[in-house]
């Protein structure tokens, strides 16, 4: 992990660049039966490899993507999270935010703490005036911790078969 690039750092955690040598913990969280309904179309091993392989094209084109969260105090992987941008039509790209945690971790704050860091980035580093997030319509526990950030709810829409809320952040 030393010789990886870090994103961001919070108080609590650092968000690496995506490299090649996520995939083994890409996929413990990904298949994870309490994360994977939620993870959209990243089902087995060959689909986030692609799926990796698309966050690190992302990243040496833009310079930011999602990257895997590891605690500062232990080192232990806990997540991913970041920005991409998500393709509207062939000119129209919108920055959202991703993030997903291993549930060990979930209900300690380091969603909220990485999502607060990325939305900082998106705002007062890449100056962008929004940040658009999709969240499964059942994920009632992410819908509340993005509620946090006052967001407008801006319908529904179906990705990968799945009902999402999209959300808008603004600056």
């Amino acid at each position: 992990m030393n010789e990886k690039l870090i994103w961001l750092k919070t108080d609590r955690l650092e968000i690496y660049h995506p490299d090649r040598s996520d995939l083994d913990l890409l996929c413990k969280l990904l298949t994870n039966k309490k994360v994977n309904p939620y993870t959209l179309n990243s089902k087995n091993k060959d689909e986030i490899k692609i799926s990796l392989d698309n966050l690190i094209a992302h990243y040496n084109k833009y310079n930011f993507s999602a990257g895997l969260i590891y605690l500062k105090n232990t080192s232990e992987f806990i997540g991913r999270a970041g920005l991409i941008f998500q393709r509207i039509n062939k000119d129209e790209h919108l920055p959202c935010l991703i993030y997903h945690l291993l549930p060990e971790y979930w209900g300690q704050g380091y969603a909220h703490e990485a999502v607060k860091a990325i939305i900082d980035f998106a705002f007062h580093e890449l100056n962008y005036k929004c940040v658009f997030v999709f969240i499964s319509k059942d994920n009632i526990s992410s819908q509340k911790l993005i509620s946090k950030f006052k967001p407008k709810v801006l319908g529904e829409t179906l990705i990968c078969n799945l009902d999402q809320v999209k959300y808008i952040i603004e600056k």
